[in-house]
């Protein structure tokens, strides 16, 4: 009886083990955006970049991450932060398959998605991104030269 006590207490562990591992590994997912677009209306006007965040009332992440990403805001000229309810913006939700809050969104003026970010990121990699986001901008516009 005492084995199998803890034959299930070791597989307990085991699965939680993996789970929290495999939860934990997809918080702060970055992904590089495409062909789709946020509405302009929804972003930050005369800015270059809006961090677009998509929060819920219950969300324990959504307060830190509103932090990161006003003091992002500040630090990197051009750039703002908007924040929305989940029951905000249902065609955002919809359209970008958004399943967890905090959500956050690297959009350019023209309302091109550069990166979604599911879950929390770390200030110094959110930074890395808008910066990454700026030179890219920059290069389209050196191509446009005369």
């Amino acid at each position: 009886m005492d084995l199998l006590a803890l034959g299930i207490l070791t597989g307990l562990i085991v699965t939680s083990t993996t789970v929290g591992l495999i939860w934990r590994a997809r918080q702060g997912a970055v992904t590089s955006g495409g062909e789709a677009d946020i509405s302009p209306a929804l972003l930050a006007p005369g800015q270059w970049l809006t961090l677009v965040q998509v929060s819920a009332p219950l969300c324990s992440y959504c307060s830190a991450m509103r932090g990161i990403l006003q003091r992002a805001s500040e630090k990197h000229e051009g750039v703002a932060h908007v924040e929305y309810d989940v029951s905000e913006i249902p065609a955002v939700i919809d359209k970008f398959a958004v399943r967890q809050t905090p959500t956050t969104f690297l959009v350019e003026a023209d309302g091109r998605v550069v990166h979604q970010i599911g879950g929390p990121i770390a200030p110094p990699a959110l930074d890395a991104l808008i910066t990454q986001a700026r030179e890219d901008v920059r290069k389209r516009s050196d191509e446009y030269e005369i």
